[in-house]
């Protein structure tokens, strides 16, 4: 399928609904996510209300993505201090996935018009290299304690890695928040491109995602 600049655009449209339903659901537990929520629909409008608004996007995403790039060096330095296998061996590879991943949407939002459906099919190759949407699936069953990933929900593996500390555990979950966003994110582009249905697959993980903050919002409140 060619990709043209208004294809493009309707993908970032439909992937900054999703996360806005994710950080929608997430700001009664995050309350700094309520800024977010409001500047992720300030990008919406401009999406759908002007033909010419590819341009906004990629500066908008890019200040999005370099928000997110200073939030994962500080959750590194939390996770860094605690000594699992699991951690390590585990999430680890899945979280490099996910980023992969996005860096990789991110050269398709900032391409030139000619050169996105090239970029296009190398994020595809990439996505299928890394497990397309495997690394969502995983990340969400270990939130909600389905997932043979490790024996423990991981929620419960990192509270006791941080000693049940509230703001090291928040930040945590900040982190887990944003990786399963860019996950929405890369998963509804690669959707559409193949035709998939897209309107199903936002119901379906906006559900999700309030189930994960169930589980999140019951983490924080048996922490100190």
């Amino acid at each position: 399928m060619e990709v043209d600049k208004e294809r493009i655009q309707q993908y970032a449209i439909k992937s900054l609904k999703i996360v806005q339903a994710v950080v929608n659901s997430a700001a009664t537990v995050f309350p700094c996510l309520s800024l977010a929520s409001s500047f992720i629909g300030v990008l919406i409008n401009i999406g759908d209300n002007n033909d010419d608004s590819i341009e906004e996007l990629r500066k908008e995403f890019q200040k999005i993505d370099n928000g997110f790039d200073e939030l994962t060096k500080e959750i590194n330095e939390v996770i860094n201090n605690i000594k699992l296998e699991t951690m390590q061996t585990q999430f680890a590879p899945l979280e490099k996935n996910l980023e992969r991943q996005h860096k990789e949407y991110m050269k398709v939002i900032n391409a030139p018009p000619e050169e996105m459906s090239h970029r296009f099919d190398k994020f595809e190759k990439v996505y299928q290299e890394t497990e397309r949407d495997g690394n969502l699936w995983t990340l969400y069953e270990s939130m909600i304690g389905v997932s043979s990933m490790s024996t423990d929900p991981i929620l419960k593996v990192f509270k006791e890695g941080l000693d049940n500390k509230r703001d090291a555990m928040t930040k945590v979950c900040d982190h887990l928040v944003y990786l399963l966003s860019i996950g929405c994110i890369t998963m509804l582009a690669n959707a559409m491109r193949c035709g998939g249905n897209m309107e199903a697959l936002e119901q379906e993980w906006e559900e999700k995602m309030k189930r994960v903050f169930e589980e999140i919002e019951k983490t924080l409140k048996d922490c100190q």
